[in-house]
């Protein structure tokens, strides 16, 4: 892992690398008191350290997934990868419409009757779904063929969604600099109490924001202006919480 502050200018892009961080959670033994509360109530907890931040969702708040840039949840983040064109790869499904087709493989966070699951599996009827290319964890299990794979060694913002024993929705991201692993992020999901988990689009699509009112924290690692000069294209769904 490497933290990285970058500066942005109009006419170029340098990077200055601060290689302040090297902390390895391949070896490095991950425990919740690493993390510090930021925020609780009914429905949520917030905590974070210098490299992740978690949010622990009650399974009674709720979920949806919705098309494009939410302006109306308490919280919401980026969730499938998308093609040249801008078009989400594998399932979308918003208030019981089909927007996208299933692909082969990958996970889903999907919504039924109002319960939410993170699932390697999807059913054919829910009342909203996302698909990911990626699982991380299931049933327990880290998904060990796909940390061993070059891309998920590369280090770059991710996230993971995962569901807990208690049926929680788990959601660990990272932080501005944080750059991880696909194998870091996930020894972080299972030492939150991630059964089943699925990583959704990171790297420069990584969007997220909570705001309730009393708490506010946000981070979208690729700002718009940047993405319409570079031609990166925007994420085209989002998880969303009330």
């Amino acid at each position: 892992m490497k933290t990285i502050i970058l500066t942005l200018t109009t006419l170029s892009i340098p990077l200055m690398f601060n290689f302040t961080k090297w902390i390895n959670y391949n070896n490095y033994e991950v425990s919740d008191s690493d993390f510090v509360t930021k925020y609780e109530n009914e429905k949520v907890t917030i905590k974070s350290n210098n490299d992740f931040k978690v949010f622990v969702f009650d399974k009674g708040c709720d979920f949806s997934v919705v098309n494009g840039t939410p302006n109306n949840c308490e919280f919401y983040m980026n969730t499938n990868f998308f093609d040249v064109d801008n078009n989400p790869i594998g399932l979308v499904v918003v208030d019981g419409t089909r927007y996208s087709d299933r692909t082969s493989g990958g996970g889903f966070f999907y919504v039924k009757d109002g319960n939410p699951v993170v699932s390697r599996n999807c059913p054919s009827y829910t009342d909203y779904s996302t698909q990911t290319i990626l699982w991380g964890i299931s049933n327990g299990q880290v998904n060990n063929r796909l940390i061993k794979m070059k891309h998920a060694k590369e280090e770059t913002y991710r996230n993971v969604v995962g569901q807990n024993k208690k049926g929680e929705i788990v959601i660990v991201t990272s932080t501005f600099g944080s750059m991880v692993t696909i194998e870091e992020i996930l020894n972080v999901g299972k030492e939150f109490g991630m059964v089943n988990a699925v990583l959704f689009d990171g790297g420069t699509s990584l969007d997220y924001k909570f705001d309730n009112g009393d708490y506010r924290t946000k981070f979208k690692s690729l700002p718009n202006w940047v993405g319409f000069i570079s031609g990166y294209g925007n994420p085209t769904t989002y998880l969303c919480v009330n």
